[in-house]
């Protein structure tokens, strides 16, 4: 009975150190190849735990240094530690291993712009992290209050995943942080006050979250929370060196805190989208950089007795200013004429949606760098054209629903970069036969030439260029002079004035008509002799023919003398993206397997909305005739 034992324990102590011989060979290959075995190890194990449907990874493998794998940068000198690892946007997934936290030097990890999923991993080792940037992926779970552990993080962005509850409350303890991230998630709760004391914050956006309770700094992003109540009233004497306050589309109510035209280098301001009353502070002119005040969708007022507008004489301080929203408040009564006074470089305008009254003054004219201009929805009067054609940069023109009067002025037509333009409701009592200049090129306008167009007598400049135009042009009025008409650009149209040098219709629709009956004469003939030899050929050979190749070319010919549309439809899965082969110039190519028959074809679409697809068609069964057996649908 002892005696079996022996022969064991031999057995035993022979594979014993030939583990050890093969651990240390291990060992030696890592030491010499890799040195640092232990980033070597963590790297090998986060790979093993993704999918990488690109081959990003494809030299992660032993045989190559992992301080030359794709997205590894190591530190100069031996043992040479992993100190970024950066592989935004390659499309990975499964879970992020927590190896990760093994690489004890690394400063910047960034994995954005994936398909991560799962909890975050844990990087409380790391104690040399600068940046941790996972945003865009599918991570969830709780934002572990671990992380402050890494307390050198400066730059933290887990925007865009599934993290949920509170944010750690000892984020506070991260005194390096500049920038903290965390929009787009599912975070309750409020925002812990210790952020406040981080002296070296400069940006702080918890958008898009769920996030209620009181607001602690400097550059601060809100938006979409359920904050409420009022701002503080020392607002911008808490946060003096805020740049940058998004607090849009919160239930914020009561006044704008003038304390708010403190902060000396607060650029965009975003108030937009709450029930703040009362009248704009004039403090916010004394915010020198601002470049951004949006103020839209509240209850702001001004009075028909100009009280409420000081704001604006103010905002001329503003140099740098270059957007203002002022749209849907309840601001009435005149726009005074210190709207000159703006900034001259003011690209947008919106003004829309108040109770404004009166005529719009001329002195809006200088505002010469606009692109924007917004009034809709006011009872705005009177006359435009004494401030209008001064615009030339305007692309975007609303003067909808107001009660503007007299002629549209010629000088319209100098706003020649004009993309929008509404005078929709209004009781302007002409129409545009005085417009001198209309540029409707390199847009998408199709069908026939509208025939009013050659009612506009006064144009000197008409451009209809790069559209989709088809047909016959007139050959009067403003078409008979190819001096101020251009048409480039426009293959489906033909005639016109000689001087145009376009193709005669008729000479076009003959030869088209020509080549289809010729083809049709040709592929008769043609179809006929196919069909000839073909039933030779199987009356002939038809019995000397394997049964199994007979049957199915019988069943290809006999079966399907037709093919529905519905037939294809099906075949090709409703003509799926996964079933294209090919895009041509007037269709797209399909493979499909044709249900009875099991046999593969390719079926292509013509677009007969394309023009010269019919011919193309007729030219491509000409071409390929002698190569067809049947021809199914």
């Amino acid at each position: 009975m002892g005696q079996p034992k022996q022969p064991a324990k031999l057995a035993m102590f022979i594979a014993l150190p030939l583990l050890l011989l093969c651990y240390e060979i291990g060992n030696i290959r890592c030491s010499t190849v890799h040195e640092n075995c232990e980033d070597f190890q963590a790297l090998v194990e986060f790979k093993q735990g993704i999918t990488d449907p690109k081959g990003v990874l494809y030299n992660w493998n032993p045989d190559t240094h992992f301080c030359q794998w794709n997205g590894v940068n190591c530190s100069s000198e031996r043992p040479y530690s992993v100190v970024y690892l950066s592989l935004t946007g390659q499309n990975l997934g499964g879970q992020i291993s927590s190896s990760i936290g093994n690489l004890t030097f690394l400063g910047t990890l960034d994995l954005s712009n994936n398909s991560f999923h799962g909890p975050r991993p844990p990087l409380n080792k790391l104690q040399h992290l600068t940046t941790l940037h996972l945003k865009s992926n599918h991570l969830q779970g709780f934002i572990p209050d671990t992380l402050t552990n890494c307390s050198n993080l400066a730059d933290l962005d887990l925007s865009g995943n599934n993290f949920t509850g509170v944010i750690p409350p000892r984020i506070g303890s991260l005194t390096n942080l500049a920038s903290i991230t965390l929009d787009s998630n599912y975070l309750t709760g409020g925002i812990p006050a210790a952020l406040g004391n981080i002296t070296t914050l400069q940006v702080v956006s918890f958008t898009q979250n769920r996030l209620n309770g009181k607001i602690p700094h400097e550059e601060l992003s809100l938006t979409s929370n359920m904050l409420g109540n009022k701002l503080p009233s020392n607002i911008g004497d808490a946060l003096p060196n805020l740049t940058i306050l998004f607090l849009a589309d919160n239930n914020f109510d009561g006044h704008i805190p003038a304390s708010l035209g403190n902060p000396k280098g607060l650029e965009n301001l975003d108030l937009s989208s709450n029930h703040f009353t009362g009248q704009i502070p004039s403090s916010i002119g004394n915010l020198s950089q601002l470049q951004l005040l949006s103020l839209e969708g509240n209850m702001l007022q001004s009075s028909t007795y100009n009280e409420g507008w000081e704001f604006l004489q103010a905002l001329g301080n503003c140099r740098s200013l270059s957007v203002l929203s002022l749209s849907d408040n309840k601001l009435q009564g005149s726009i005074p004429n210190s709207i000159a006074n703006l900034p001259t470089n003011l690209t947008r305008l919106l003004m829309g949606g108040n109770s404004l009254s009166g005529i719009v003054p001329p002195s809006i004219g200088k505002l010469s760098a606009l692109i924007q201009l917004s009034l809709d929805e006011n009872n705005l009067t009177g006359k435009i054209e004494e401030w209008v054609g001064n615009l030339t940069k305007l692309q975007h023109l609303n003067l909808q629903s107001n009660r503007f009067n007299g002629t549209i002025p010629p000088s319209i037509g100098h706003l020649t970069q004009l993309i929008y333009f509404s005078l929709a409701e209004n009781q302007f009592t002409s129409n545009l036969k005085t417009l001198s200049i209309l540029n409707l090129s390199h847009n998408n306008l199709s069908g026939l030439l509208p025939v009013y167009l050659n009612d506009l007598e006064s144009l000197t400049k008409l451009d209809l260029s790069c559209n989709n135009f088809r047909g016959e042009i007139p050959a009067n009025g403003v078409f008979d002079n190819a001096t101020i008409v251009s048409l480039d650009g426009n293959p489906g149209l033909c005639g016109g004035a000689t001087n145009l040098h376009m193709s005669s219709c008729h000479v076009v629709y003959r030869r088209e008509k020509e080549i289809i009956n010729y083809m049709v004469k040709i592929l008769v003939p043609v179809f006929g002799f196919i069909s000839l030899i073909m039933f030779i050929y199987i009356t002939i050979h038809g019995k000397k023919m394997p049964r199994k190749q007979h049957v199915s070319f019988l069943s290809f010919g006999k079966k399907f003398p037709r093919v529905s549309y519905k037939d294809l439809e099906q075949d090709t899965g409703r003509f799926s993206k996964s079933n294209l082969i090919g895009r041509g110039s007037y269709g797209s190519v399909y493979k499909g397997k044709l249900t009875q028959a099991k046999i593969e074809v390719a079926i292509k679409v013509f677009d007969l909305e394309i023009r010269f697809a019919d011919k193309s068609f007729v030219s491509e069964v000409n071409s390929t005739a002698l190569n067809l057996i049947l021809i199914l649908g």
